[in-house]
């Protein structure tokens, strides 16, 4: 296999591996993405999780997944929405 192409499986496994752990430990600490942007209403999104910070503590839920958070966060979570 050439060098450059080496490298390159190498700095994509690296980013998918740095990704797949920082969800990890979103999920399993239930606390916020280090790689993420926090955003205008109590809640942090990072790139395969969001964490809404509510009265009761911090939830985390992957984004694809249909979550009613109006269930467990008494606080208005979207801001109206």
């Amino acid at each position: 296999m050439k060098k450059g192409v080496k490298i390159t499986l190498i700095v994509l496994a690296t980013l998918v591996g740095f990704v797949l752990i920082d969800t990890l430990q979103a999920l399993l600490f239930n606390n916020n993405p280090i790689i993420g942007m926090e955003m205008w209403c109590k809640k942090r999104s990072g790139i395969l999780v969001d964490t809404y910070h509510c009265d009761n503590g911090n939830i985390t839920k992957f984004k694809f997944t249909n979550y009613p958070l109006e269930t467990s966060c008494t606080t208005n979570v979207t801001c109206g929405k």
